[in-house]
């Protein structure tokens, strides 16, 4: 994932392409954010919400079709 540190945009590796669904969790386990996107190319690019306060976050990422297929990173937003 890439830029990490962020301002608000990031870029995730993908296995696979089609929709992808996401959420952002904070630190303390409480869901701030989620959506869907189409990964192409690869990759995943995610807009974060511009109100986002500095600090870690946890972002989870899974196939539409595959919620079991679930991928977590942690980032860091500026």
């Amino acid at each position: 994932m890439y830029p990490n540190p962020t301002t608000g945009t990031v870029t995730l590796p993908t296995s696979s392409d089609g929709p992808m669904a996401w959420s952002l969790w904070s630190t303390t386990a409480s869901r701030i954010d989620g959506g869907q996107g189409m990964a192409a190319g690869g990759r995943l690019v995610i807009s974060l919400p511009a109100s986002l306060p500095a600090g870690r976050y946890m972002l989870c990422v899974h196939p539409e079709n595959r919620p079991s297929a679930i991928r977590s990173y942690t980032i860091v937003m500026n």
